[in-house]
């Protein structure tokens, strides 16, 4: 057996056939099926969306990849959940997250080497609950009033609402609030959620 050298054979999807025949007039056949690949994985992350606020410390990415030959998928250097070599198709990947601001990109390989990425969205991941303290009134306060002012201070990382006594929710900021709970008519003593 020798060892032979074909150029400049023109690959697309498609079949190689390399035939010999010796002096006796007998043939052999070989058969490759190749496909040539120079188009890279299209990604895109679909969710979550941009400047969403996400809840650490883990946190799910999903989105689509295009190739023909399928693509394996990592997002941020994480390999994701379920690889799959089927064209054209969605990925799931989880990730660890610390709090703050955090760039995702998903990048897909293919069957030939062919990298793509995909635009980078921008996340605020919030692992924390907000920072409630009540100033007023004092723990333990005995009142008359069917009702009672509550002032105190909110901290958080993320937007957030407020709801006082079951009050429908309010949007606030970082700072001080103020509200009115109504006191139910029953004496004794009386618990307002926050």
């Amino acid at each position: 057996g020798e060892i032979f050298t074909a150029a400049e054979v023109p690959i697309g999807t498609g079949t190689i056939t390399a035939t010999a025949t010796d002096a006796a007039g007998n043939t052999g056949q070989a058969v490759v099926h190749v496909r040539k690949d120079t188009t890279a994985p299209q990604l895109t992350i679909t969710s979550p969306a941009a400047d969403a606020y996400l809840r650490g410390p883990s946190i799910e990415v999903q989105g689509t990849v295009t190739d023909e030959g399928g693509a394996t998928v990592f997002v941020n250097g994480e390999q994701e959940d379920n690889p799959a070599s089927t064209p054209n198709r969605t990925f799931t990947a989880h990730l660890s997250a610390v709090d703050g601001l955090l760039e995702l990109v998903a990048e897909g390989i293919d069957e030939a080497g062919n990298h793509g990425t995909s635009a980078p969205v921008s996340v605020h991941v919030d692992s924390q609950p907000p920072q409630v303290v009540v100033q007023v009134p004092e723990a333990g306060l005995v009142t008359r009033a069917d009702t009672l002012l509550i002032q105190g201070d909110i901290q958080d990382a993320s937007p957030m609402t407020l709801s006082v006594g079951g009050a429908a929710p309010r949007s606030m900021s970082n700072g001080p609030f103020e509200d009115v709970a109504s006191l139910g008519p029953a004496e004794g003593l009386q618990t307002v959620l926050l």
